[in-house]
């Protein structure tokens, strides 16, 4: 038997302000906004099928997460564990509690479920996997943009 295949991302043609991603506009605007708060937070890349399109087989079908790599600064190795989990919390204050209307969650398997992953602080996967099939930087922290 094989499993089962969904895919009911949208097509990029109708979200021109998110970079040809497969989000809503009102989504991508959502990520901006947490982002922006997150003063730990430098650099955040969109990556696996939210920005390619594809999605893998999988066993259970569920709705597509969207896959947020980010990159925190200024934060001293002994509290990086901290930090990560710190903004964790905050994107579930953000979505869930303070700006529902951006329809993104941070509970897995519902709609619009922001997958916050630590490229390099959580093991060499993730980032392995965003060198691999690419990611699309989203959002950089003024103060890091050189010159």
């Amino acid at each position: 038997m094989r499993p089962a295949k969904r895919s009911e991302l949208r097509p990029t043609a109708q979200n021109m302000g998110a970079f040809d991603l497969h989000l809503t506009d009102l989504e991508f605007e959502g990520l901006l906004a947490f982002l922006r708060s997150q003063q730990r937070i430098g650099r955040a890349w969109i990556f696996d099928s939210r920005r390619s399109g594809r999605r893998r087989p999988k066993d259970v079908v569920k709705h597509a997460d969207i896959d947020v790599a980010v990159e925190l600064v200024d934060v001293p190795e002994a509290d990086t564990l901290l930090a990560m989990f710190d903004v964790r919390f905050a994107a579930n204050d953000f979505f869930v509690h303070g700006y529902p209307q951006y329809g993104l969650s941070t509970t897995e398997g519902q709609a619009g479920f922001v997958q916050i992953e630590f490229p390099g602080k959580e093991g060499p996967t993730v980032a392995a996997f965003i060198t691999a099939d690419g990611a699309t930087l989203i959002f950089e922290r003024a103060g890091l943009l050189p010159g």
